[in-house]
């Protein structure tokens, strides 16, 4: 009998490992909002989503990075500078992401024809937020 080249969750563990960082940027925007927590299925979804995203900018800041490195050099790009960039590149907009959630900046400026929501989950909470905001 032939045992098969590649092992099953070996695959899985790829991929898990290549969605890690949608993963950190999902936990951090739901970690830090009131929102309910989403399902396991929406929160894979989201960070596919997230994680398609981060790959496009590493790539584009990686080529941004090999155009001025005559100029100005960090170093060499490898796989562990890949590696790091897309872990900074995830922290950041799920911060971003809760930061507007929390303060409903976004929301607020839309007009009133495009949505009349606001950021917060709940009509409680938007009451709280308003009433204790530490942002003007």
């Amino acid at each position: 009998m032939r045992i098969p080249d590649t092992d099953p969750d070996s695959d899985i563990v790829k991929a898990i490992y290549q969605m890690l960082p949608g993963f950190i940027s999902v936990r951090i925007c739901h970690g830090l909002t009131d929102h309910a927590r989403p399902t396991f299925f929406e929160r894979v979804v989201q960070a596919l989503i997230f994680t398609t995203f981060f790959r496009t900018i590493v790539i584009l800041l990686s080529k941004f990075l090999f155009l001025i490195g005559p100029w100005w050099s960090f170093g060499v790009w490898a796989a562990d500078s890949a590696f790091v960039w897309r872990d900074v590149v995830s922290i950041v907009p799920g911060l971003t992401f809760s930061c507007l959630a929390n303060t409903n900046k976004l929301h607020k400026h839309l007009p009133d024809w495009m949505t009349n929501r606001t950021a917060y989950p709940s009509e409680g909470s938007a009451r709280f937020h308003v009433t204790s905001s530490v942002f003007p």
